[in-house]
């Protein structure tokens, strides 16, 4: 009778592999959120900013304040 021996080695390595790319997957994703909240972050914080600008200050760096109305009343998720 013949013996044979399982050389099939992704069996054991592939089970391994599997939960770390499933790790990584899911920490490209919270990097991605945590970005995006960044995002979010500085752009409130700007819109904030230009509302405490006065007509002379907008005249200044270019914006008029019809611009500068659309821009402040834009949720911070709209570019």
């Amino acid at each position: 009778m013949a013996h044979t021996i399982e050389t099939n080695l992704t069996g054991a390595a592939g089970a391994a592999i599997k939960p770390l790319r499933a790790l990584g997957k899911v920490r490209r994703f919270a990097i991605k959120c945590l970005h995006l909240l960044v995002i979010w972050q500085e752009r409130n914080e700007q819109r904030h900013a230009l509302r405490e600008l006065s007509e002379r200050m907008l005249k200044d760096i270019g914006v008029s304040a019809g611009d500068a109305y659309k821009e402040m009343r834009k949720p911070f998720w709209l570019p």
